[in-house]
């Protein structure tokens, strides 16, 4: 279920660090609560799993939702769901270039209004849980590949020295300094930039991969966004 992170911010830091593997502390700075103060984070932490080998049920569950999606012209960028976080990642000043910084649930819309919503490939059982909680709820979910993470996990302001490589085009990059990232602060790495919306290279999860953590974002605070912009508990 969902913490109301905007009220009991640092409630929230403890109940996930109890979540999660004993070697491994997930805390929130309290910056990110005072830029959004309607936002939270649900931490789901799974162990000992096979992803080598396709799940036919799951694949069955991807292309029923995306043909659903498919079908029905309200789910779409103009969503409320989707399109407050193009206001939060505005209001935080990200910049993305030529394009505008977008929300993972959206770049999947936007492949399924272009017809090409039977081209997501099916990666792997853990990309594809992801892909249905973000396509079902309509807000972002990314997971991390705790085999790779090499200390503890923070979401926070980057100083602008981490490292970080893109995991659709392996491209290095730094954090912009205060930009909002998922960083490994032991390994000087950018795990997620722009808060969740540019996934890593880093700890990305592969067939091999036994243990995840699975990050689900929302706005529950009407204080932020008028209304709750979360999947129900």
């Amino acid at each position: 279920s969902f913490f109301r992170c905007g009220d009991f911010p640092f409630l929230l830091v403890r109940a996930l660090a109890s979540c999660v593997p004993p070697m491994l502390r997930y805390t929130i700075s309290p910056l990110v609560f005072e830029q959004q103060p309607g936002f939270c984070r649900a931490i789901v932490v799974a162990k000992g799993l096979r992803n080598e080998a396709l799940n036919e049920t799951l694949e069955k569950m991807l292309r029923s939702r995306l043909g659903q999606i498919e079908a029905d012209s309200s789910i779409s960028l103009d969503h409320p769901k989707v399109k407050v976080w193009f206001d939060a990642y505005q209001k935080a000043g990200f910049k993305g270039g030529n394009q505008k910084v977008q929300p993972s649930t959206a770049a999947l819309l936007r492949r399924v209004r272009k017809g090409q919503g039977s081209k997501i490939p099916y990666v792997n059982n853990l990309v594809a849980i992801s892909n249905i909680v973000q396509l079902t709820h309509l807000t972002p979910t990314k997971p991390l590949n705790l085999h790779l993470v090499t200390g503890d996990v923070q979401l926070g302001p980057a100083d602008g020295s981490e490292q970080f490589v893109d995991l659709m085009d392996s491209k290095p990059s730094s954090p912009l300094p205060g930009e909002i990232c998922e960083l490994d602060p032991s390994a000087k790495r950018a795990l997620c930039r722009m808060w969740n919306s540019t996934p890593g290279k880093a700890c990305a999860v592969d067939a091999s991969t036994t243990a995840v953590l699975f990050s689900i974002d929302g706005f529950l605070s009407s204080e932020s966004t008028g209304s709750p912009q979360g999947p129900p508990p």
